[in-house]
């Protein structure tokens, strides 16, 4: 036989060794990138589905913040509209009770100069 037909039946089967091991390893790959794939799909939908539930969980308790915020400053705002119409109706009381004593006071002024002037005026 001739050297190169020898050379070639030697070659035959570690090219078909060779052209097995790149598509079996190939066939690996393919398969370890899919199960790369479903793996990340499934991390992707894990962390929607916990950032939805974080989400919720923030808007529930935002809601539920300012609405016994609202809930406080309503009552706050009662309280201060109650205090403001009682202390209005305390000053209305004592005004009127110091119109009262200035009338009172005035009347006596008036009651002293007459005094006065007619002393003055016997005295002439």
């Amino acid at each position: 036989m001739d050297t190169s037909l020898i050379s070639l039946m030697i070659q035959i089967p570690i090219v078909g060794l060779f052209v097995w091991f790149t598509l079996k390893v190939l066939s690996e790959t393919r398969s370890e990138r899919e199960a790369l794939a479903t793996r990340l799909s499934e991390r992707e939908r894990r962390e929607s589905e916990t950032d939805t539930a974080n989400r919720k969980y923030s808007e529930e308790s935002l809601s539920a913040l300012v609405s016994g915020w609202q809930k406080f400053s309503d009552e706050r705002d009662d309280q201060w509209r109650e205090f403001l119409i009682a202390e209005r109706e305390a000053r209305v009381v004592g005004l009127a009770n110091m119109a009262a004593k200035i009338e009172m006071l005035a009347l006596q002024i008036k009651a002293i100069q007459e005094s006065l002037i007619s002393i003055l005026i016997d005295k002439k």
